[in-house]
């Protein structure tokens, strides 16, 4: 039974319950009185326990978020016996074990605040207990880390060949038709989704080279420029050597 006195419930509000629970059983004109009593004093502590339930109203999101469900009678005690605010009872339950292995629920709240973005606009879903383990086991902790980690996770790159450099399936589709353009002009083939990623990743780095310099060409040639940087290199000077430098036979 929860103390009153950690509820802040004088004994005139008790005495006070028991009287009107007394009066409404109708002690004396032949009633037992015992009885009466006895029924006065559990309808006053069910008073008693329900302003308690009512003034720890404000701990039941906050119970039902951490831990998925109200607080117990124990719990409600525990929190009135320290005399904790709102702040207090979200660290005491944030600093609790979680159900994943070496985590807190707090670090692990924050993973999932990290890493459910990612898994929901790739794989559709918010990331599950072997997503968040995988990231732990491999030392991954930041948020752009986690998105680095996720949008290069093998299973991801099959789905969304675009995940690496941030590019949606749309984005990614009018890329690799511009890289493929070029390679099939200077190569007769298409180009592979990492040659693709990869000459994405040159045309948008501040520091990338001019072709020739790049890949040791004479310095005369001229680049032929696409205008606009769409993402696509620049120059079929820079792709065909790049291609062929990896090519055997």
């Amino acid at each position: 039974m929860i103390d009153p006195s950690q509820l802040n419930i004088t004994n005139q509000q008790i005495n006070q319950a028991s009287q009107d629970a007394l009066a409404a059983n109708g002690a004396g004109g032949g009633s037992d009185p015992a009885a009466a009593l006895q029924a006065a004093i559990a309808q006053a502590m069910a008073q008693v326990q329900g302003t308690g339930k009512n003034m720890a109203a404000w701990m039941e999101p906050i119970f039902a978020h951490y831990v998925g469900h109200y607080p117990s009678q124990a719990e409600i005690n525990q929190v009135f016996a320290n005399k904790w605010n709102e702040d207090d009872l979200i660290d005491h339950l944030r600093s609790q074990p979680s159900h994943v292995k070496g985590l807190t629920i707090g670090a692990l709240e924050d993973y999932h605040k990290s890493a459910d973005p990612v898994t929901f606009k790739w794989l559709g879903r918010y990331a599950s207990d072997g997503d968040i383990r995988e990231l732990v086991n491999s030392g991954v902790k930041s948020g752009d880390d986690i998105t680095k980690y996720i949008t290069n996770r093998a299973d991801v790159v099959a789905a969304h060949p675009g995940a690496p450099l941030g590019l949606n399936d749309t984005a990614w589709g009018q890329h690799k038709a511009a890289i493929d353009s070029q390679y099939t002009s200077n190569l007769g083939r298409a180009s592979t989704n990492q040659e693709a990623r990869d000459a994405y990743s040159q045309a948008a780095s501040p520091f990338r080279r001019q072709p020739a310099e790049q890949f040791g060409l004479n310095s005369g040639v001229k680049a032929e420029t696409t205008g606009q940087n769409t993402g696509a290199l620049i120059s079929q000077a820079q792709i065909a050597p790049n291609a062929r430098l990896g090519m055997t036979g």
